[in-house]
């Protein structure tokens, strides 16, 4: 669950909305690091009818307009697909997001009833459904109309320039902690030249660039209550060109890991081949 309380400027930010009903119940939702996530339900003649709205943290996502043009691109060519995916509610002056005179921007989703997220994969089945959804959603994405999607992150995976970042740490040294980890960086600087394996062969033309969502973990794949099938992919604010490893990468670092991603003890993390497999 989200830290964060339910800020008193929701009901402000709700009306910009054509939402179903009076607001019955507004709470923090889901354990996202980046943006701010609420689970607001209104109240309408036929019962509850429950909606996600976020507020986006536009000092990570820096064009918040190119980041909504995606989303909205993205979610309405895959719900023509999938109808139970993801759906973008518009304003009541029909844009994709809303921004207050404070300059905050905020966005609305429906919300996906039947369905839950898992924080991490604890069997074969979720490992395999976590696959088959993110290879699933790039297939649908191959036909995406309307050009090239906005870089939402620039460099995300572009991993020479990830490694150049590391370098610059490395030399300026300015929190005094390169002495401490002289064995991971060697373990990193040895590996320099594979920083450019994907890239050589993405501009010799050997591998394609394509949508990717570049958040492949687990807990982005709502599963369905009954089934345990993925019911709908989420968290698209990262969904933008990429290459088709990347999401795998992603997907098998989170997915087949002994452990959380920032568990500080080594010894913990193993790939648990059940779940790569």
């Amino acid at each position: 669950m989200s830290v964060a309380a339910v800020p008193p400027d929701l009901a402000a930010v709700a009306a910009a909305f054509p939402l179903a009903g009076p607001i019955a119940s507004a709470a923090p939702y889901g354990n996202g690091h980046i943006n701010e996530t609420y689970l607001v339900s209104v109240a309408t003649a036929s019962g509850e009818r429950r909606y996600v709205f976020q507020k986006i943290n536009h000092r990570i996502f820096k064009n918040v307009p190119a980041l909504m043009e995606n989303i909205a691109r993205v979610t309405a060519h895959v719900r023509a697909q999938q109808p139970r995916a993801l759906a973008l509610v518009s304003t009541r002056a029909g844009e994709i997001v809303h921004r207050t005179a404070a300059g905050e921007w905020w966005r609305l989703y429906d919300f996906i009833e039947g369905a839950h997220t898992v924080e991490r994969v604890t069997t074969e089945a979720q490992a395999r459904e976590a696959a088959r959804a993110f290879g699933e959603y790039q297939a649908l994405l191959v036909d995406l109309p309307g050009g090239r999607l906005n870089d939402t992150i620039p460099n995300f995976h572009h991993t020479r320039s990830r490694f150049e970042t590391l370098r610059r740490a490395v030399n300026e040294d300015t929190q005094g902690r390169v002495a401490g980890v002289r064995a991971e960086i060697d373990f990193a600087t040895a590996r320099e030249a594979d920083t450019d394996v994907l890239l050589d062969l993405l501009a010799r033309g050997e591998l394609t660039e394509r949508v990717t969502h570049n958040d492949t973990k687990i807990n982005n794949v709502m599963l369905d209550e009954v089934t345990g099938r993925c019911a709908a992919v989420i968290d698209l604010d990262t969904v933008m060109p990429g290459l088709s490893l990347y999401d795998f990468g992603d997907m098998v670092r989170t997915a087949a890991s002994s452990t959380a991603e920032d568990n500080p003890d080594p010894t913990q993390m193993h790939v648990v081949l059940p779940y790569f497999r």
